[in-house]
């Protein structure tokens, strides 16, 4: 038996191979993935020259406070201009990339529309790759408050009061909250007349949610993932339960995603036995930490991160 590798790629590829496949990414993360749901994300660049890796920038410009203004103000004399402050998250990532081949005898033999697999599950991978490292980022941060119990009303109204004391804005009236299917399932086995329901199961179903959204409850959208590791070891038992808003995510460089294709005769493949389809692109993602405020002398206020966790346990009974 050949080993195909799985290799789903046929000859002769269109020149529309790259194209299908940009599309397909672009349409998923603007459906919102996983881990970078929609409104969160903050778009950081490439920049050019710094250092002997890539760097990511990502710059945001703080309010100026209040406290800055000149009351009162002397008649016929300006007051001293204020100097306008400026935040920027610099973060280390690096190249990835992947690609899969067919070979003449897969493709001639093969009863399915190879040509189709292969782009849809390379731009799959090259989405599900974004998300991975997103998702990394947002582990790194770690736990702020390790609870104890499994998730309840108490610990969402309390993971948002930390957001909104943080200045993090909710994206079109709600924060998000990524956790496991068991950590949620804690909380959909509340009972009490304040207890947990799932406010979106009561609407129409034209609510704007990000996909992955499994329920609304007090305020919070809720996205699960059995990727969501285990707190510290399967012994324990417990979950983070990551909580965003808007802002709360840099992540780039999407511009850079490339697309290929081969189906000719080369030096490598004189014979032509088997095309290919490929992406790469310079890619990761960090937790927003910008400063909110400057004094309009040049100094900025203190930053925090703009995202929350909390560790609950495991609600599966």
């Amino acid at each position: 038996m050949v080993d195909f590798g799985f290799t789903t790629g046929t000859t002769g590829f269109s020149s529309t191979v790259h194209d299908a496949i940009q599309k397909a990414v672009i349409a998923t993360l603007r459906a919102g993935l996983i881990a970078l749901p929609k409104g969160v994300v903050v778009p950081a660049n490439l920049y050019a020259q710094k250092g002997e890796n890539f760097t990511l920038r990502c710059t945001e410009y703080p309010d100026l406070e209040d406290s800055t203004v000149t009351n009162p103000l002397t008649e016929g004399v300006p007051p001293s201009p204020l100097k306008l402050g400026v935040s920027t998250l610099d973060f280390t990532v690096a190249q990835v990339g992947a690609w899969t081949s067919v070979t003449d005898i897969a493709a001639f033999q093969s009863p399915h529309d190879l040509n189709s697999i292969a782009v849809d599950k390379i731009a799959r991978l090259a989405a599900v790759t974004i998300d991975t490292l997103a998702l990394e980022a947002e582990l790194d941060h770690g736990v702020d408050d390790v609870t104890g119990s499994i998730m309840t009303t108490e610990i969402i109204l309390d993971a948002k009061a930390q957001l909104q004391n943080l200045n993090v804005q909710p994206v079109n009236g709600y924060y998000y909250c990524l956790c496991h299917p068991f950590a949620l399932r804690g909380l959909e086995g509340e009972t009490g007349i304040n207890g947990y329901v799932n406010v979106s199961a009561l609407t129409d179903g034209n609510t704007d949610l990000s996909k992955g959204v499994v329920s609304e409850y007090r305020g919070v959208r809720f996205i699960t993932s059995s990727r969501i590791p285990i707190v510290g070891g399967p012994s324990d038992g417990a979950y983070p339960a990551i909580f965003m808003g808007a802002n709360s995510i840099a992540f780039g460089d999407v511009s850079t995603l490339q697309y290929f294709r081969t189906s000719a005769p080369d030096s490598a493949n004189p014979l032509a036995q088997f095309t290919t389809a490929s992406f790469k692109g310079i890619l990761g993602g960090a937790i927003l930490d910008f400063a909110d405020q400057t004094d309009g002398a040049g100094n900025n206020g203190a930053s925090a991160p703009r995202i929350w966790t909390a560790s609950v346990l495991d609600g599966l009974t």
